[in-house]
């Protein structure tokens, strides 16, 4: 049977708080019947997943880790239309529908050929998160309309749109890092490692992907001490929460090299540019996620645990 379900949206771009009318277009070249209802329905969420793993052990005694996937969802904006016939039964609603249409009754009718048009809106609100989607998270907004049919597959047409981000009015400040922080030395570092005093400087705090960034690195230790090589990257982290389950996946450049094998002094200072590519996500903060960015300078330390700091920065895309 022979039909399309066409969602009109001349962009494909949503703003913030308006109205906004989404025209729909269902053309039948025959009639279908069966029908119980046209429905629509704009949802807007994150998504978040994460895995984790589970132990089991069978009756026999043996014992297997399984890999599973949690899902979550956090609703941003969900509206429900029904633009012919009734609203929908249910799970249960539809089964006991459907039985009855096996006899010849049922709520379902026919939904005659040619042009069917509708109509909705939904009214954004001003604070909505812009669209995004990452190797674990993702903010989406899309309309979704059905046809439900009893005892047929429901003929269905999703579109997704587009929110773009909110311009950064923040003037950027300075960023200053330092290891240890106020905690002090880890014990990993206090056993294996060299009592190194980091400290990491970038001229500031928010960055468009492409800028490059001029960054001052500074070490103090007790001695002089020995490296194999003093190396320079950038992270992006993306971290998820999902039905009590945590996950992350980082995005990472390739290291660039500052320094080769040598003894450092006791004092040690070295000012470098790194520039920044759009390998992750921008800096977001969501109900089930974090973006975040990190300028990390590691040395290669001999024989010993290798201090690392990280500077946190703020990314958008352009």
């Amino acid at each position: 049977m022979g039909h399309t379900i066409e969602i009109v949206h001349e962009t494909g771009y949503l703003e913030r708080g308006q109205m906004v009318e989404f025209p729909i277009v269902l053309n039948l070249d025959k009639p279908m019947s069966r029908v119980r209802n046209v429905t629509a329905e704009f949802f807007a969420a994150e998504r978040s997943e994460a895995e984790y793993t589970e132990t089991k052990t069978d009756s026999d005694g043996d014992t297997r880790t399984v890999t599973k996937t949690a899902v979550e969802h956090h609703t941003i904006l969900k509206e429900e239309f029904v633009l012919h016939g009734n609203p929908s039964p249910g799970f249960f609603g539809g089964l006991m529908d459907s039985m009855a249409t096996v006899v010849g009754g049922g709520k379902s009718g026919t939904l005659a050929a040619g042009t069917h048009e509708y109509s909705v809106a939904v009214t954004l609100p001003e604070d909505i998160p812009p669209t995004m989607e990452g190797k674990k998270c993702k903010v989406f907004y899309k309309l979704t309309v059905r046809i439900d049919r009893s005892l047929a597959r429901d003929p269905k047409e999703e579109k997704n749109f587009r929110v773009v981000p909110i311009a950064q009015t923040v003037e950027p400040q300075p960023v200053v890092a330092r290891f240890p922080n106020e905690d002090g030395f880890g014990f990993w570092q206090r056993t294996f490692g060299k009592k190194a005093h980091l400290t990491l400087v970038i001229d500031k705090d928010s960055f468009v992907s492409g800028d490059n960034m001029d960054c001052m690195f500074g070490v103090e230790t007790e001695s002089p001490m020995k490296i194999r090589k003093m190396t320079a990257r950038v992270l992006c982290m993306e971290k998820t929460k999902a039905h009590g389950h945590s996950d992350s996946h980082t995005y990472a450049t390739n290291p660039i090299q500052l320094e080769g094998k040598q003894e450092l002094p006791n004092q040690f200072s070295k000012r470098f540019t790194i520039p920044l590519e759009a390998i992750g996500l921008p800096t977001r903060n969501g109900k089930l996620f974090n973006i975040d960015w990190y300028v990390e300078v590691a040395l290669d330390v001999p024989w010993a645990a290798d201090p690392i700091i990280r500077a946190p920065i703020q990314v958008v895309f352009p």
